[in-house]
């Protein structure tokens, strides 16, 4: 820090742009009875069976996003499984994504697994909502017709992983970030929720973070706001 301070500028964004706030908060999930018993079952034995598919972590680094995975509803079961793709455990956490949807309009959601955006879109579709997914197989004409329709206010919600449009898209219209499930990666969660959060946005926003209660999803959302914490402590420094 001392050998660049003399030539290192930094301008933050709410310093530049008149903008209105962006207000962050968690939504707390409960899983239900039988959710926990699955999700504390793969905690304990690494290991997890259900009707007729098996899940396992090999070491900590598969059982932390397995986890992860069992506490958001569903799981991808092993590649050696004869009935492999994902189980499904629960379905009351994509409920409540799809109130938060419903409860504003044009929001961005986020999802962390194809399992999640599957499961998100039966139910934006049975609830009967104008939607529209970006992932990683999206064409860029493709994308450009979705953002249009999304700036227009044609879509109630745009269902999008954070790695495929965490950068360099306006997408103003929106007034509600929703995060299905916490990202460890702080860069997605910054860029992510400045989507809607950038110049030209004229109205109030949120930030919404998706958590099971007593979970992973709170360690994780934890570490990602020490890492923001920890970064802004360094940029503050470079400017004294």
């Amino acid at each position: 820090a001392a050998l660049i301070e003399d030539i290192t500028i930094r301008n933050k964004f709410e310093d530049c742009v008149d903008i209105p706030p962006n207000h962050r908060f968690p939504v707390m999930f409960q899983m239900n009875k039988k959710h926990w018993e699955l999700y504390s079952e793969l905690e304990k034995e690494k290991l997890l069976l259900h009707k007729g598919k098996r899940a396992a972590a090999v070491n900590g680094g598969a059982l932390y996003q397995k986890l992860l995975q069992c506490a958001s509803g569903a799981i991808y079961s092993d590649p050696d499984d004869d009935n492999s793709d994902y189980m499904l455990l629960d379905e009351e956490r994509y409920e409540t994504v799809i109130d938060l949807v419903e409860a504003r309009e044009h929001s961005v959601t986020f999802f962390n697994w194809r399992h999640q955006c599957d499961e998100l879109v039966k139910k934006a579709t049975a609830r009967g909502l104008s939607f529209e997914v970006i992932n990683g197989g999206t064409s860029d004409k493709k994308r450009n017709e979705i953002v249009r329709a999304f700036q227009a206010g044609e879509l109630t919600t745009l269902f999008a992983n954070p790695a495929t449009i965490a950068h360099g898209l306006t997408l103003t219209r929106g007034k509600r970030t929703i995060f299905a499930s916490p990202t460890p990666n702080l860069e997605h969660f910054l860029q992510g929720y400045k989507r809607i959060y950038r110049i030209t946005q004229k109205d109030k926003t949120e930030t919404v973070m998706v958590l099971a209660q007593g979970s992973i999803d709170e360690y994780v959302w934890g570490q990602c706001l020490n890492k923001d914490v920890k970064q802004a402590n360094l940029l503050a420094y470079l400017e004294t």
